[in-house]
């Protein structure tokens, strides 16, 4: 169970940009598909990314139980499959073959690219702690433009870094239980919190897809979800009930 909601005392809003992206969705087999989006094990990746902790070694910082952690999609991108080969590193006497002349496999592989190549991919990072000290930690960081660990959109090939950050303290935005009443979600919205669709524009093309949640210490899945949001990142206006969050610009849930 999280910590009260009044003892979270700052909101930290950090836009990341890329040329590319992919967010392999757990559930793919034989094809390496993307979401459009870095689901929230992703994006707690990328948070330990820029304080410098160690890979399996923060899961337990950024739980359902510490942390609440929401993304937006600022600028979408479109996506084409590409066959990438790869090394079959699983069979005896490998390192005699690491030129890649022999024991390959191929994997279609999606990726993420923006509409416009002259154009960068953008997602908002909405992020609140238990401890405090997180919070300024990765505001301090990025708000400098540094990391300690390089940030990737999936793959390492595929790099990414902190374009704007900005830190909202408890008198700039606002966290209410909303009951059931219409709202603008400019956020990714798990199902549960909706109570209603209500004037939903034409021309809207909304998706649905299952995400990770969260790890086990042991990089178990831990919990999974299944979200809505629009395809190009306009917001959705619907009766939602649950814990929405409240800026000067937005108004969003949290992915949890």
């Amino acid at each position: 169970m999280l910590n009260e909601v009044k003892e979270m005392k700052s909101l930290l809003s950090v836009d990341l940009a890329g040329k590319m992206a992919h967010f392999r969705k757990f559930y793919a087999n034989s094809s390496s598909l993307s979401y459009p989006f870095p689901p929230r094990t992703t994006i707690a990746g990328m948070l330990a990314a820029i304080l410098g902790k160690e890979r399996d070694g923060y899961y337990s910082l950024f739980s359902l139980e510490k942390a609440k952690i929401g993304i937006r999609i600022m600028k979408p991108g479109r996506t084409i499959m590409q066959t990438v080969n790869y090394l079959d590193t699983d069979k005896e006497g490998i390192s005699k073959f690491l030129d890649g002349n022999r024991m390959r496999t191929q994997v279609p592989l999606e990726i993420i690219f923006p509409m416009d190549l002259d154009s960068v991919l953008i997602y908002r990072i909405f992020f609140m702690h238990e401890d405090h000290g997180i919070i300024k930690e990765i505001y301090s960081m990025a708000n400098e433009q540094r990391t300690r660990f390089p940030l990737y959109f999936g793959l390492t090939e595929f790099t990414a870094w902190i374009q704007k950050v900005y830190l909202y303290e408890k008198e700039d935005f606002e966290i209410r239980h909303n009951n059931g009443k219409e709202a603008k979600i400019f956020t990714v919205l798990p199902i549960n919190y909706i109570e209603e669709f209500s004037n939903i524009e034409s021309g809207l093309r909304i998706h649905k897809d299952r995400i990770p949640i969260d790890f086990t210490s042991e990089r178990q899945l831990k919990r999974a979800d299944s979200v809505i949001w629009e395809a190009v990142g306009k917001p959705l206006k619907l009766k939602v009930r649950g814990e929405i969050f409240k800026t000067p610009e937005e108004c969003g849930v949290f992915l949890e």
